[in-house]
């Protein structure tokens, strides 16, 4: 075994040194490798961190920020850290995350370049001065927004489909 090598390189090495493959598969070209972190606990995340980062934004700003963008400009050093470090740690995990289908992976890589616009481009949030680049934050974050919002509807119609399934499946054996 090539026990110094990275796991990645190891996996690559097995699959060229194997006609076979790794655990009996064929070996092509389009073979995926094996994910650092499993999906389900890379939704856990993300989602654990979207929606605690409200409550702690508001916690940090006592109340008186009306938009979760404005603690960017609010007094406090760290609500703007911990925002753009929020945003950063979600993009990072969407860029990692390659879903169930081709429109999960782009699209979950598209929702992480949103999200680090998000970040390093700040909203407008009442001052002129504070936009860097006008409309970017805005449209970054409908991008975000409604990508997540898609990322929710396409796990409802995979549930629906698997229930439809799984009731076909108990309906068989009756008969």
């Amino acid at each position: 075994p090539d026990w110094h090598l990275p796991p990645v390189l190891q996996y690559l090495s097995a699959v060229n040194s194997n006609p076979v493959g790794v655990g009996g598969a064929m070996a092509t070209n389009s073979m995926a490798l094996p994910p650092e972190i499993n999906q389900y606990t890379i939704k856990f995340l993300i989602g654990f961190v979207a929606l605690s980062l409200p409550v702690v934004e508001l916690v940090l700003s006592g109340g008186s920020i009306t938009s979760i963008s404005q603690s960017y400009w609010y007094d406090s050093n760290w609500s703007r850290n911990i925002f753009v470090g929020a945003l950063f740690g979600i993009a990072a995990l969407l860029a990692g995350y390659n879903g169930t289908s081709p429109q999960q992976l782009l699209f979950g890589k598209v929702a992480g370049v949103a999200a680090v616009l998000i970040a390093i481009f700040p909203c407008f949030c009442g001052d002129k001065d504070h936009e860097i680049v006008k409309g970017v934050h805005g449209a970054s974050a409908g991008i975000m927004f409604a990508v997540l919002a898609w990322f929710c509807w396409d796990f409802i119609q995979r549930a629906k489909e698997k229930l439809h399934d799984d009731r076909k499946k108990a309906a068989s054996r009756r008969i």
